[in-house]
Parts: structure tokens; C-alpha cells; sequence
């Protein structure tokens, strides 16, 4: 798997750069932590933690039901954009990701619900502690199944010894969890 900052560009004697290759746990092109490949020399990085949010600051809990949200990898980009459509200015959870920069991207998103799983994983099954450093529950842009929750992951839980719904499940969005952008290279 490997992927190129720019297919086009050539090398001072015309010879085409080598592609780089990426392996989980690498640091990424925009310098966050290779957590998914997507086995065509492409995949996601995470960024640092920006620290905690609420998915969506609302006083009066009358939450913004936004429609066509994602689950899946792939989304999360989409998934932010149609957010901060949606609710405009502020400190919230989608909007800090998308206003990041990092390693001269600005490309940078909310995870969605199995993007941030892969991120997980990388922590659980990789073996990965170090390379990120994520505190307990972390947002996904991933709507829950209604317009007042949003799905998160409890990266402090171990999976393995933990049922299901108690390491990754739907919150209220006004609760203040952790933030951690993503990019796609």
C-alpha cells in the first residue's frame, strides 16, 4: 500500500518520486497517527486531541435533526460538513475539526462512528497506547437514533471484557466528551 503527495510530480532528474508507503501506527502525511489503510495507498490519520466539546450546544435540549449522516468509514467527512451547514458558528465538536490545521492540512473532520472504531482499534488491537492518547469517551459524527444523541466510543474500556453498548454508544449531544480530528490522505 503506499500513496504519493503528488502523482505528477518528478524528481530533479525526471524520475518520478517513489510513492511512500504507510503502515498503522505511522506517522501520516499531515503528521497525525496512520490508524486505517484502505488498501488502495490511501487511508485516515488521527490529529492531536483538541479537548472536550459537546456535539451540539443547545441550552434549551432542541437539537437539530440532520439529515443523511453516516456511520461507515467514508462519512465522516460529509458527515462534518453537513453538520456545520446545519448549525453554524460556534466550539462544537464538528466545527473544531473542520476549522484544525495541522501539518499544513486543513482537511481535517469529525470521525464517523466506524472511523472512530479504527481509530479504537489501533489503541486495542495494535497495540498502539502511545500514539494517541485519547481520555475516556470521544465524539463520532455519527447521529444516534434520535435528533438529541450522537455516538461516541470510551476508548479508556476494553471491548474484549466489555459487553458492546458500554465502550461504544449513543450520548446526549450536549455532553462535553473529547474531540480527536481525522483526515484522509
Amino acid at each position: 500500500m503506499s500513496c504519493s503527495n503528488n502523482d505528477d510530480e518528478s524528481s530533479s532528474d525526471n524520475n518520478p518520486k517513489p510513492d511512500l508507503v504507510y503502515a498503522i501506527g505511522d506517522k501520516g502525511p499531515g503528521g497525525g497517527v496512520v490508524f486505517y489503510l484502505d488498501g488502495k495507498g490511501g487511508g485516515l490519520e488521527a490529529g492531536t486531541t483538541l479537548g472536550v466539546a459537546k456535539w451540539e450546544d443547545s441550552p434549551n435540549y432542541t437539537f437539530t435533526n440532520i439529515i443523511g449522516l453516516g456511520t461507515e468509514i467514508g462519512t465522516g467527512k460529509t458527515n462534518t460538513a453537513l453538520i456545520v451547514s446545519a448549525i453554524g458558528s460556534g466550539k462544537y465538536a464538528a466545527k473544531l475539526c473542520d476549522d484544525y490545521i495541522q501539518g499544513g492540512f486543513d482537511d481535517w473532520f469529525l470521525p464517523s462512528k466506524m472511523e472512530l472504531k479504527a481509530m479504537y482499534e489501533l489503541l486495542h488491537d495494535v497495540g498502539c497506547g502511545g500514539c494517541i492518547s485519547p481520555l475516556n469517551n470521544i465524539w463520532s459524527s455519527s447521529q444516534g437514533s434520535t435528533k438529541g444523541s450522537a455516538w461516541n466510543i470510551d476508548f479508556m474500556t476494553d471491548r474484549d471484557t466489555t459487553p458492546y453498548n458500554n465502550w461504544m454508544f449513543e450520548l446526549n449531544k450536549n455532553a462535553d466528551l473529547y474531540v480527536n480530528p481525522v483526515r484522509k490522505f
